[in-house]
């Protein structure tokens, strides 16, 4: 049986109150092979995220770097990164804990491309308390080559990315998140992955619980455009 090591990067920024159980989640997971790698983005929270982040020093590893943004945190993370796989947390959402393992039996199982191909997951949704607020109906599990999931992307809808599972050997070609981008800076990547020759394989499990609250970035935008 396949069971590379997956590395989960999990970006924090001022996400003292949400990390915790980010951190936890990811420490829950029944796949046997995994690294924990937290960036502290530059959090100007006077330390309280370090310190939850300590409570488990053990079990992950914890790295800090000036602000730079999303992007840049994720990429700092993946290249730190030891796994053959890259799946990304970000600090205020949650797995369930079969997500690395049915992703990574799906590269088992289906007749796909390890090295080429990005397994895609589906996410809930829940508030701030975690009380659940949307499940998505019906699934799809169809694979897609690298043209099928570029027009994916540009007609239909974004993948969820902390829903994927993605070979590091993708990054390790040149492919990382653009830092200059605030916002999109997944579907931009992803395009930029299709367009280089990487296939996806969509699977309708929802094993990712994505958080919406009044403190993320694209919220604070919406309310700034508004104002």
């Amino acid at each position: 049986m396949y069971q590379p090591l997956v590395s989960i990067v999990i970006p924090l920024y001022n996400g003292s109150n949400y990390v915790g159980e980010a951190l936890q989640c990811a420490l829950a997971q029944d796949y046997p092979n995994v690294e924990i790698i937290v960036v502290n983005d530059g959090s100007t929270d006077d330390g309280a995220g370090k310190a939850v982040c300590m409570q488990y020093a053990d079990r992950i590893t914890y790295l800090e770097k000036p602000n730079g943004g999303c992007a840049s945190a994720l990429n700092y993370g993946v290249r730190a990164a030891k796994g053959q796989y890259i799946s990304w947390l970000s600090h205020d959402d949650l797995y369930v804990p079969t997500k690395i393992s049915h992703q990574v039996a799906l590269l088992n199982q289906e007749n796909i491309q390890p090295e080429r191909t990005i397994i895609s997951n589906r996410g809930s949704l829940i508030d701030g308390e975690g009380k659940n607020l949307m499940h998505p109906s019906g699934a799809e599990n169809r694979h897609l080559d690298a043209l099928g999931f570029f027009k994916y992307l540009l007609f239909q809808k974004c993948v969820n990315g902390c829903g994927l599972l993605i070979p590091k050997s993708i990054f390790d070609s040149g492919l990382y998140f653009d830092e200059s981008m605030r916002f999109v800076l997944d579907w931009n990547l992803w395009l930029k992955m299709a367009a280089s020759g990487v296939g996806v394989y969509l699977d309708g499990a929802v094993l990712v619980k994505n958080r919406v609250h009044g403190g993320q970035v694209t919220v604070k935008q919406k309310q700034l455009m508004k104002k």
